[in-house]
């Protein structure tokens, strides 16, 4: 990368952005290969490369390291986070989140601060979503509205309108508001204090499920699940739920392999609805 901005040149071999999305890119290959039932010398060399592939790593100053060495940032707020890719929207730091490897997330977030423009600010939005942060997300969110959101809310970065940013701060609203990227559902995952009362309707999640729901004093109270694909959904499990599809009770059964989840079976393009 030429820092434009500043002498000389930066060359880096294997930031920590590239082996997040190689990771994460190997990781879906060897997915799709076992659901076709594909399992050849190409697939083993893609597993084998996967195993090399520099693991998230912690510097000496206790944040997520940017690069393969562990070199200082040039610019403490600067508003792009490229090795945070992992959290959001990528898989592989998330799924690795142990706590010490969560505090060297929320390090990298409090140096660059909230502030910023454009894409970067809702990022920094989703980012705290996923770390179940609804509060900071919220604030993050204010700042947009009252520093760069247009009348017609498209976001402004420097003196430019950026789609980029609009669709990025609906994106990490989502994000607060339902998560989908373990393999079930969670609602409300990082809810504000401040949205203690409200309705989402028409959201989708992985898996083929379109979702209307509403909650108060920061609860469901209604939740109807369209399934797309018939296929069964994995919902997590809230105590006092009851689960109903065309008004009569829906057998279902907890799953071992979440700490609290329920699943259940929706028939072919039927909803589904917890109230």
């Amino acid at each position: 990368m030429t820092a434009g901005f500043r002498e000389g040149t930066t060359i880096c071999a294997g930031s920590s952005i590239d082996m997040q999305i190689l990771y994460d890119l190997f990781g879906y290959y060897i997915e799709a290969a076992k659901v076709l039932g594909k399992e050849d010398a190409f697939v083993e060399q893609v597993r084998t490369a996967r195993a090399k592939l520099v693991p998230p790593q912690i510097g000496k100053d206790g944040s997520l390291q940017e690069w393969a060495d562990d070199w200082k940032s040039l610019e403490k707020n600067h508003r792009h986070f490229s090795h945070m890719y992992g959290l959001y929207p990528g898989k592989v730091l998330y799924e690795k989140r142990t706590p010490e490897l969560i505090n060297a997330y929320k390090k990298v977030l409090e140096e660059r601060g909230d502030g910023s423009t454009g894409w970067s600010r809702a990022w920094k939005m989703a980012l705290w979503a996923r770390l179940k942060d609804g509060n900071r997300a919220n604030k993050i969110y204010k700042g947009y509205l009252k520093e760069q959101c247009t009348a017609s809310f498209f976001a402004i970065c420097s003196r430019a309108m950026q789609v980029d940013g609009s669709f990025g701060a609906s994106a990490a609203i989502t994000e607060m508001l339902l998560q989908s990227q373990e393999g079930f559902i969670q609602l409300l995952p990082a809810l504000p204090d401040e949205w203690s009362e409200g309705r989402f309707k028409g959201v989708c999640a992985r898996g083929g499920f379109e979702l209307d729901y509403s909650w108060a004093n920061k609860k469901i109270t209604a939740l109807n699940i369209l399934s797309k694909s018939g296929a069964p959904c994995k919902i997590e499990w809230k105590q006092g739920l009851k689960i109903t599809m065309n008004g009569k009770a829906v057998t279902y059964k907890k799953t071992p392999q979440w700490i609290s989840g329920v699943q259940y079976h929706q028939g072919d393009g039927l909803p589904g609805s917890i109230i």
